[in-house]
């Protein structure tokens, strides 16, 4: 008996419709990439090129820099502070990084740096303002803003008031509150500045803080204290600038060691006691 085999047809996919162009937009995408990518390499090496031209060009170099604001510090003092060479090329000069640098500089509060195409570098400079002496042990350099901007040294400035009886803790943080000591303090430091009180300044030499008694100023010619006490400043100021006034009148009126100005409302004049010839103290009766 003869069995015949079954033969199977070999079985034939069809590829699908669109198959060959789903490569060819592949690869087109891919070729397009490249050539995005091909092109962004060579406007990088033309940007490095056409920076390296600027910044080493003859014609950009800096022939003109200016400095201004400057009144303590000497020109060659913050251009060395600043980091500009003279005929540096004014492209290469890093404007942020030079503001910086100034702005480390303890006696500058604020700088601005600028160019000026082709040649110029301009640097204007806010110099600090000292208002006192803080001395808490060592001695400090307090600006008109309450703050410490750096310690005192024998070259820097002689003829301001000294504070005592303060402690670093009471001096301003940036943002934060003042104790009422010191608050007291920039209050008569800043009277004859704001509130226009004359000669308030010349009998300043030492602002002494009790904190229960408020502010003693000492120094004036002939008055070796004031006592203010606390509030009410631009007031007593105003009246300690009449009393000294007519002082002069009274010609028996010697030296005078005390002006209680505590209370508004009283003043309590205290002259020295006299000094025998002998040397010895006379108590007036």
């Amino acid at each position: 008996m003869v069995v015949k085999k079954h033969i199977r047809k070999n079985a034939y996919r069809r590829r699908p419709a669109g198959a060959g162009r789903d490569w060819r937009r592949l690869l087109g995408r891919a070729a397009a990439a490249a050539g995005v990518l091909i092109g962004l390499t060579l406007t990088s090496f033309l940007l490095v090129f056409a920076h390296d031209l600027l910044t080493q060009c003859d014609y950009f170099r800096g022939s003109r820099i200016v400095v201004q604001g400057n009144d303590r510090l000497g020109t060659e003092e913050v251009l060395t502070q600043s980091g500009v060479h003279p005929d540096a090329n004014i492209l290469a000069v890093n404007l942020s990084l030079v503001r910086r640098k100034l702005l480390a500089h303890p006696w500058i509060a604020d700088a601005q740096v600028s160019r000026e195409l082709p040649d110029g570098i301009f640097i204007r400079i806010l110099e600090q303002q000292p208002l006192a002496i803080l001395d808490v042990g060592h001695k400090f350099l307090l600006n008109a803003s309450g703050e410490i901007f750096k310690a005192w040294e024998p070259e820097d400035p002689e003829n301001l008031p000294v504070i005592t009886g303060l402690a670093l803790s009471d001096v301003s943080a940036s943002g934060a509150p003042r104790s009422l000591p010191f608050a007291a303090v920039m209050e008569i430091l800043q009277i004859e500045r704001d509130a226009g009180v004359p000669q308030l300044t010349t009998l300043v030499r030492q602002i002494r803080v009790d904190r229960e008694l408020g502010l003693t100023l000492t120094g004036a010619d002939r008055v070796q204290a004031i006592a203010l006490g606390y509030s009410e400043y631009l007031a007593k100021c105003r009246r300690l600038v009449r009393v000294l006034s007519e002082l002069p009148v009274a010609t028996d009126f010697g030296d005078i060691d005390m002006i209680d100005l505590k209370d508004l409302n009283r003043v309590v004049i205290r002259p020295l006691a006299p000094v025998t010839p002998e040397g010895s103290v006379k108590e007036e009766t």
